[in-house]
């Protein structure tokens, strides 16, 4: 398995090129196909950033809306970078669960101010 893995990523680094101009094509032959891949994608994944949104900010706890939560970094040196959902389409699952686990969970509130205090205002 390990083995195939490696051929398949030689094999798409090899041709990368040709593989993005093919999908790029396909999706501009097939607006409808694609909107609505994006569309099921995007239920998805908002599904997904719900559910491990559902506990509240660690601090003060609201729950209320999910979008009002965000993903705060504990030590930002080891940020590879942003816990958004359009991250999430683009990242390997793995690597966003590891990011996932170096955050806690904050409302905008409590996380703009542990910001200002990180950055000694």
């Amino acid at each position: 398995m390990k083995h195939q893995k490696e051929n398949s990523h030689r094999w798409y680094l090899k041709h990368k090129d040709e593989s993005k101009q093919k999908a790029y094509n396909w999706r501009k032959k097939n607006p409808e196909k694609n909107a609505a891949i994006q569309k099921r994608m995007s239920k998805k994944y908002s599904a997904m950033m719900h559910e491990l949104k559902t506990n509240g900010c660690a601090i003060c706890g609201y729950d209320k809306c999910d979008y009002s939560l965000d993903f705060h970094h504990s030590n930002p040196e080891d940020k590879k970078f942003s816990l958004h959902i359009r991250n999430f389409r683009r990242k390997k699952s793995l690597d966003y669960i590891a990011e996932l686990n170096k955050c806690i969970l904050l409302c905008r509130n409590c996380h703009g101010e542990i910001n200002e205090l990180e950055r000694g205002n």
